[in-house]
């Protein structure tokens, strides 16, 4: 495997983002182990999972800078590794330290680095470097740590949302579906499987790889610190949604709503309340078989800010609100009132204000519309011409919402009992049958970035010059783009390498 250029000293010390990336394993975060990790880093590894449940969501609130958008789908999360997380923290502590900002180290790192810090070194000169060497490459670095790097990501944002969102919202205007020097953050915050831990005691970092610790809730946190908080929970089970969700904010319980995922086994639970003083906190869930799980397994969290800490070991009693009764009575789908799910909808069925499973309507792309449960096209089907319900006689055709008798209108084509035009219907684009997944224009059919797409069906001959949407692998060197800086510098720089 090539290994990532080095970047100018000169550059470096400007720059308000970059990341290198190899390959893909897991973690799973929940008590404190001797200060690790701190808030910043449970919000960046919460929000990394929140946003994989339902990528498509960020990706409508990223808008154009998120070209390839349409290509990420739900996926597992990622968990939580201790020694990822020190090793995230240790470069963020190196570059706030050393005055730098750059993947590789500015030195020869002490071998022992590892043991070191925090507890005897804070990330400068004078403790982790050598008297001479080489600097450390940021694979070398996170073998110190006892981490096989897959992957580092480094934002010049010292709070945990802004830094997070400086990466996933990064500016790559190309559509393709691959791994590039200009999506990279983005593309392994999404896709990356196995565990990472995040960093910030300067410069936000982090770094991939390690053995996951795996669990029911993967992730969790609070944001803001205080004032008007939300607390965020990820749910992740085979079996699907929880029976019970609730967040214990000093002793007292409320239900945690699904806020984010596609699916209940894999979702993203959210709760708001005011928070002006330090206040414990920990989740209750309980799955599908009854037992209960929660976060962290032992111990408290801390919001409230200042001196608040992140994590302890004594938590609030279970008060007023914490036993709930859960209530699906008549209901086959949706809340039970206590943050579970009374049942889950298939087949394209939603789930309606009284906890039935109903048949939605289908959302139909111009120029059809919605007759029943289908999509048709008014103009050409003679089932339901120029108006849904209204049926043409036998041997007439539909032609521009009208029955006729013999032929169709001049720029028509007769197309089974109906009259289209092939040069704009999807349905039947450049020909009778020959569908087209994009738009089609002028008989071509074509992809959001204007490029042909390959049509399936039909009687006619597709244009087989491209397929949009297919996924490919690939490897990228960084290009400059002008992006947000929080705390460095108004240029940020991409730079990429990922290997599956």
């Amino acid at each position: 495997m090539r290994l990532p250029r080095s970047l100018p000293a000169c550059l470096a010390a400007s720059l308000g983002l970059s990341l290198f990336a190899l390959a893909g394993d897991a973690a799973a975060v929940g008590e404190g182990h001797d200060g690790f990790p701190n808030w910043s880093e449970r919000v960046m590894l919460e929000w990394t999972n929140r946003a994989r449940v339902d990528p498509q969501l960020e990706m409508g609130k990223c808008g154009a800078a998120c070209g390839e958008g349409a290509c990420f789908k739900p996926v597992d999360p990622i968990y939580w590794n201790q020694s990822a997380n020190h090793a995230a923290r240790y470069h963020s502590a190196e570059m706030a330290k050393q005055g730098f900002f750059a993947h590789d180290s500015k030195c020869a790192l002490v071998s022992n680095i590892a043991t070191l810090f925090p507890a005897s070194c804070d990330g400068s000169a004078a403790c982790a470097c050598q008297a001479s060497g080489t600097p450390t490459a940021w694979n070398a670095r996170l073998s110190l740590f006892g981490i096989g790097a897959q992957g580092e990501i480094i934002a010049s944002g010292q709070d945990p949302n802004g830094a997070f969102y400086q990466w996933l919202y990064e500016n790559n205007t190309s559509t393709t579906c691959a791994y590039s020097s200009n999506n990279g953050h983005r593309w392994n915050i999404l896709t990356i499987k196995g565990a990472m831990g995040y960093g910030m005691q300067g410069p936000s970092v982090g770094d991939f790889g390690g053995t996951p610790e795996t669990g029911k809730i993967p992730s969790a946190s609070h944001y803001p610190a205080s004032g008007a908080v939300e607390f965020w929970a990820n749910w992740f089970d085979a079996a699907g949604a929880p029976k019970l969700a609730l967040l214990n904010l000093n002793g007292s319980c409320q239900p945690m709503a699904k806020t984010r995922g596609l699916t209940d086994g894999n979702a993203a639970y959210s709760a708001k309340a005011t928070v002006s003083s330090c206040q414990r906190y920990y989740f209750i869930f309980e799955d599908a078989a009854g037992a209960q799980v929660t976060y962290p397994t032992t111990g408290s969290l801390g919001a409230g800010g200042g001196t608040c800490a992140d994590w302890d070991a004594t938590r609030p009693a279970a008060g007023a609100g914490c036993t709930c009764t859960p209530s699906c009575s008549g209901k086959a789908c949706g809340d039970n009132g206590c943050g579970g799910s009374c049942g889950a909808c298939s087949g394209g069925q939603s789930c309606d204000a009284s906890g039935q499973c109903v048949t939605s309507a289908p959302t139909c792309a111009a120029p059809k519309q919605t007759c029943g449960a289908t999509c048709t096209d008014t103009q050409a089907d003679a089932a339901n011409c120029g108006t849904c319900g209204h049926a043409c006689g036998t041997g007439e055709l539909c032609s521009a919402g009208a029955c006729k008798a013999g032929g169709c209108a001049t720029g028509l084509t007769q197309c089974g009992s109906g009259c289209v035009d092939l040069t704009k219907d999807p349905s039947n684009c450049s020909a009778c049958g020959s569908t087209c997944s994009g738009t089609c224009t002028g008989g071509a059919c074509l992809g959001p970035d204007g490029g042909p797409v390959d049509m399936g069906g039909g009687s006619g001959t597709s244009s087989g010059l491209g397929c949009y949407g297919c996924a490919t692998t690939q490897e990228g060197n960084a290009t400059p783009w002008l992006g947000i800086a929080l705390g460095v510098a108004a240029l940020g720089l991409a730079r990429s390498r990922r290997r599956r």
